[in-house]
């Protein structure tokens, strides 16, 4: 590994900051290599936008409403059970006296009441999340 690269790769180890004196070795070369020195500016540019980013707090409610989701997730599941399972008793009440056709019939019909369900809980989904 070149000189360079050990360099940059020391620098990406360190949180280098404007306050923060660099060791003896890493400042010494610094001083000396233009690329290096170009190097260690991005570097306190991506650690300043690193901390910019870091204060900036989630909106007002956020937290909270992130704590709501595993309760609105078990109504959805909840909201699925009830409307799916009597297809599913139907289905299986009528398949021994049903023709093939009518049990592919209520299967797309299942199937069908299934997806209403999930679009359902995504527009609600979508309407809590706005």
């Amino acid at each position: 590994m070149g000189e360079c690269e050990a360099v940059r790769s020391a620098l990406t180890a360190l949180e280098v900051d404007g306050s923060r004196e660099l060791p003896p070795s890493l400042a010494a070369h610094c001083a000396s290599c233009p690329e290096c020195q170009r190097y260690l500016a991005e570097m306190e540019q991506l650690q300043l936008k690193i901390r910019r980013t870091a204060a900036i707090a989630p909106p007002s409610g956020f937290l909270e409403h992130l704590a709501t989701i595993p309760e609105r997730h078990r109504a959805m599941v909840r909201a699925r059970r009830r409307v799916l399972a009597p297809a599913i008793i139907a289905i299986a009440v009528a398949a021994p006296l049903a023709s093939l056709d009518t049990l592919l019939w209520l299967s797309s019909v299942m199937t069908c009441a299934g997806a209403f369900v999930a679009m359902a809980g995504m527009a609600r989904a979508r309407v809590l999340l706005d």
